[in-house]
């Protein structure tokens, strides 16, 4: 407009000539911003069709928003997510597909952004089902050529599984700390790959004298220094951790003039994806169970003490036929040591398979019927090649041992009662000898007065033996 009153200026000043010039030339220049604004328009026209597409390859969703709230338009990656068309999302109000608490801060905050604020707020779309997705929008003001807000740009991530993760592991998190910190018996200390102490709960500060405000970040360098803890000692627990997931030991305190012993297990921490994310320390106070264990060792010593001056067999065998304990009488027979002896079988150690064989039979028995068996007689041969004698009593027997079934054997060696019935028998068997000649000389000598004393009969004397009758 104001060009054409320029021209019209010009023209009333000029001839006919210059008024044909003055046309001219203003024709050309008019035809020549014409093919500009064609130009411009195809620009433009390619420039939203490769907004368009550059839109709808966002990998999140995007929607357009003007200055009122309604969607004007939305990228297909939106649509997919809250499960319309992009058709039904266009022209209506934002809030439409939102939850109620999302409307809520869309309205809060909508003003701030056509105030030409950015703003990135998280919020939930809902579905077309009904399901809630759990969104970050981060939202940018649109201005015009005037600079003017006209609307609003929002590209929406949808973060729920995201969300779903870090509230599992929020619930992993509470339930560790609460393991950590409420554990009643136990101290806990976790680290992460550089042995900076993470954790540290209220019976480790018992155990160990440090509150988890003064070794929380410090390294378990730091710590050893400070206890005059050998370095080679970390170094030998993580290479067994290393190679086997674990490492144990024992630690010996003096407190209050008493003795405290520590049952301690160093561990490796994974993550979800099985990739090491630090080291875990548990200890336990085992001071009574140290003791009581020491007490049974030593009460079990001197037990073996007493029992190995038992001349009997005493032993204990599974279900294997695996001799799991024995006493002295027994290894003294096979001339073997305790050591040499557990883990093996008759079969391993007696030359006498026949008896070996007898002898898993019976155990067998004993265990398969829960029933004790007494065995009168059954015969060995010692390491010097002398058969033995034994009355056994088998009985089903339960031990710490070994998980699986087992007998208790107790054999009385009675070779010696054995040899001692033979004498006896060979005695009365000799006296019977002995007896049947004397007896028959008996017999012989009675009928020889039997015969005097008819003699004497005849030539008319009295009879001077006694004959005994034998009928």
């Amino acid at each position: 407009m104001k060009q054409i009153k320029e021209l019209l200026t010009q023209l009333k000043k000029a001839d006919e000539k210059e008024q044909i010039q003055l046309l001219l030339e203003f024709s050309e220049k008019q035809k020549q911003q014409l093919e500009n604004e064609i130009k411009t328009n195809e620009t433009l026209k390619s420039s939203l069709a490769h907004y368009k597409q550059l839109f709808n390859l966002l990998p999140n969703g995007g929607e357009v928003i003007d200055a009122k709230g309604k969607i004007i338009d939305c990228s297909i990656n939106t649509a997919k997510m809250i499960g319309y068309e992009v058709d039904e999302i266009v022209g209506k109000h934002i809030i439409k597909f939102v939850d109620e608490d999302t409307a809520k801060t869309f309205k809060q905050n909508f003003q701030k952004l056509l105030c030409g604020k950015s703003l990135s707020l998280e919020g939930c779309f809902v579905h077309k089902n009904g399901r809630k997705i759990n969104v970050i929008r981060s939202a940018q003001p649109i201005r015009n050529a005037e600079n003017e807000v006209t609307g609003v740009l929002v590209v929406s991530t949808d973060i729920t599984e995201q969300k779903k993760t870090e509230e599992e592991l929020l619930k992993k998190t509470i339930l560790l700390d609460n393991i950590i910190n409420r554990a009643s018996n136990v101290a806990i200390a976790t680290t992460d790959l550089d042995f900076r102490i993470t954790s540290y709960n209220d019976i480790a500060k018992n155990f160990f004298g440090y509150s988890a405000k003064e070794v929380i970040g410090k390294t378990v360098h730091e710590m050893h220094i400070m206890e005059n803890v050998e370095p080679e000692r970390l170094e030998k627990a993580l290479i067994i951790v290393e190679e086997t997931g674990e490492y144990n030991y024992f630690v010996n305190q003096e407190v209050n003039n008493e003795r405290r012993v520590l049952s301690s297990r160093v561990t490796k921490m994974l993550d979800e994806k099985g990739k090491m994310t630090g080291y875990a320390l548990f200890s336990q106070d085992v001071t009574q169970l140290v003791l009581a264990e020491e007490a049974l060792k030593d009460s079990e010593s001197n037990l073996r003490q007493i029992i190995d001056l038992v001349p009997h067999f005493i032993y204990v065998k599974d279900e294997d036929g695996k001799d799991v304990l024995l006493y002295k009488a027994v290894t003294d027979a096979y001339g073997i040591t305790t050591k040499e002896f557990i883990g093996k079988s008759d079969m391993d150690i007696t030359p006498d398979k026949k008896n070996a064989k007898k002898f898993f039979k019976d155990d067998l028995e004993v265990i398969n019927t829960g029933k004790q068996k007494y065995i009168p007689e059954e015969q060995i041969t010692d390491s010097k090649g002398n058969i033995r004698f034994l009355e056994t009593t088998k009985i089903p027997f339960k031990t710490s041992m070994t998980k699986k079934r087992a007998i208790l054997g107790v054999s009385i060696d009675i070779t010696e009662r054995k040899q001692e019935e033979e004498n006896q028998k060979a005695k009365v068997k000799q006296l019977q000898m002995m007896n049947d000649i004397m007896v028959g000389r008996e017999l012989t000598l009675n009928d020889t007065r039997k015969e005097v004393n008819e003699l004497l009969e005849k030539l008319g004397e009295e009879p001077k033996y006694v004959v005994i009758s034998t009928d």
